[in-house]
């Protein structure tokens, strides 16, 4: 069973699972999700219409990238476990 915990800053979610040995692991090839409207940013797909190439984990995204639907920022988006 995973867990998730979230450590915030001020423009980013550092996330972190456990795997089943009970190692920590942190989600980086993930779907994130935003808190506010539900947006769900896929790395499959990138952020074209942000200049944001398919392939790219939401960890590499530019802190100042904000959900293209609400416009809120990076940091409040929560990683999708089992994705």
């Amino acid at each position: 069973m995973n867990k998730l915990l979230i450590f915030r800053t001020s423009q980013l979610a550092l996330s972190a699972g456990m795997d089943d040995n009970g190692t920590m692991t942190e989600q980086r090839n993930g779907h994130w999700k935003c808190l506010s409207c539900g947006h769900v940013y896929d790395p499959g797909l990138g952020a074209p219409e942000d200049g944001i190439a398919p392939g790219t984990p939401f960890a590499d995204l530019p802190a100042g990238w904000t959900c293209p639907e609400c416009g809120t920022h990076k940091g409040n988006f929560a990683p999708i476990y089992g994705n």
